[in-house]
């Protein structure tokens, strides 16, 4: 029973609340790994739903410890759990989740990877090459550091969610949901540069599908592998960051703003975060910065 209703989840995640492949994959984990905790647990793979109580959820907990997974990890599977009990209490077959009061591990913030301002000056200040590509890639890394969307967010876009004349991003993040954001009128010039070059690629390619805002060099949607590529290859350039990917350019424009007094509900609006919390990092990364500042100009710091 507990096995069918996981797999009526996984439905509801992808039909009904338009996650992504990579994210329903994250939930099968998850509780795909409860259930086989449960199935030893209870002896026996027909076991009722109703005599999993928050005890059961509990020792699952205590058995990933042991397994050494990190206090991450273990609060990502239980937010799994909980999400599940949620959608048997909206669908009205449950009415109870035991994993509701189970408070998270406590795990340390970790500092995200981003680009300081001189290395960002740097990494534009590459000769890029006078081609198709080239032009794509500058266009790609300008728009990624102007908006701060995400790889998938990027690999999506279409030629009418770009409007050159008010500076505005049409964006569709996870859960499918819409959102606008500002881009840059230098992000925009290039991506001017790169709309000619692509009139010529569609033309020399013979291409029907005239709707892609970034083309691979064999005229398909360009893939997130690729984009992942391409991102490394300029970050190697000019840093030596220890992540060098799309994220990495995304928490950059995050960093950047707030250190420079954006306020950071705006930040959550831009990065199309749902939970302030999440947005709260780059908040610690300025308090860091004027710490610095503090002690290093004030007279009895």
């Amino acid at each position: 029973m507990v096995k069918n209703l996981l797999e009526n989840f996984y439905l509801y995640l992808k039909n009904e609340r338009f996650f992504s492949l990579h994210t329903v994959s994250a939930y099968k984990n998850d509780l795909n790994q409860f259930y086989q905790f449960l199935e030893r647990y209870f002896l026996n793979e027909n076991f009722p739903l109703k005599e999993i109580d928050r005890k059961t959820v509990q020792l699952f907990l205590i058995d990933l410890r042991e397994l050494k997974l990190s206090k991450k990890s273990i609060a990502r599977k239980l937010s799994s759990i909980r999400s599940f009990y949620n959608y048997l209490f909206k669908k009205e077959i449950f009415g109870f989740n035991p994993a509701k009061h189970i408070s998270n591990p406590k795990t340390e913030k970790l500092v995200p990877n981003f680009l300081t301002e001189n290395e960002i000056d740097n990494l534009f200040n590459i000769k890029f090459e006078n081609t198709f590509l080239g032009k794509r890639d500058r266009a790609i890394l300008e728009l990624f550091y102007s908006s701060g969307i995400r790889r998938s967010e990027l690999a999506s876009l279409n030629i009418s969610d770009i409007d050159c004349i008010n500076l505005l991003l049409k964006v569709t993040g996870k859960g499918n949901k819409e959102r606008i954001v500002p881009i840059g009128k230098i992000a925009v010039d290039f991506l001017k540069i790169y709309f000619e070059e692509r009139k010529d690629f569609i033309f020399k390619k013979k291409i029907n599908e005239n709707v892609i805002l970034f083309f691979s060099k064999n005229g398909s949607r360009l893939s997130l592998r690729a984009i992942n590529i391409l991102v490394k290859k300029y970050i190697s350039q000019v840093s030596d960051v220890v992540k060098k990917s799309p994220h990495t350019l995304r928490h950059t424009f995050a960093t950047h703003l707030v250190n420079r007094g954006a306020d950071i509900r705006l930040v959550k609006e831009m990065l199309g975060h749902q939970d302030i919390s999440t947005t709260q990092i780059y908040s610690h990364l300025s308090s860091e910065r004027i710490k610095k500042v503090y002690e290093k100009v004030h007279p009895r710091a």
